[in-house]
């Protein structure tokens, strides 16, 4: 991406490229698909890199999710996924930031009642994890209480929007 291009555009097309990712993954999952439950965890959610800048100092990745329906399930089969890429990253730099973004299809009626679908995102502040960190602490702490607080103020706006799908 060009230097000239606004912080904006560059999110847009990041969000596009990790979309254009998770229909990759949900595609190539439709090949493996037999009978019965799917119970390994890499069955139900994936990692993907994005991208990377300043000499790989700042990395994005994408947690993609596959089968689950409930955010917190979500969340809590993504923590072990998260864990381990922080894990390996913190061998190289003991000490990170790191945010986070909820990505769900939600819908609502409009006054038509026709049914109008759209991609909303809840994003987390950055916070530091260092090698002393406790992982399950700061990711129940700094993620899954702060998705779901916003997720349910989000939804007490009387916006009309229900969660449809977990995205990522």
């Amino acid at each position: 991406m060009k230097k000239s291009e606004s912080i904006g555009t560059k999110t847009h097309l990041i969000t596009t490229i990790g979309h254009l990712k998770r229909y990759n993954v949900l595609i190539n999952n439709l090949k493996h698909v037999g009978g019965g439950l799917k119970n390994k965890r890499s069955d139900r959610i994936k990692w993907e890199d994005l991208t990377t800048a300043f000499q790989s100092r700042v990395r994005t990745g994408i947690i993609i999710n596959i089968l689950h329906l409930d955010p917190l399930w979500f969340l809590n089969d993504a923590f072990f996924l998260f864990q381990a890429r922080i894990k390996n990253i913190l061998k190289k730099f003991s000490l990170i930031k790191v945010n986070t973004c909820f990505g769900g299809e939600f819908l609502k009626l409009n006054i038509n009642n026709e049914e109008v679908v759209d991609v909303k995102y809840f994003n987390t502040k950055n916070a530091t994890i260092d090698v002393g960190t406790n992982f399950k602490n700061w990711f129940n702490d700094n993620v899954i209480d702060k998705i779901l607080n916003k997720m349910e103020e989000f939804a007490e706006k009387d916006s009309g929007w229900a969660l449809k799908k977990v995205l990522s």
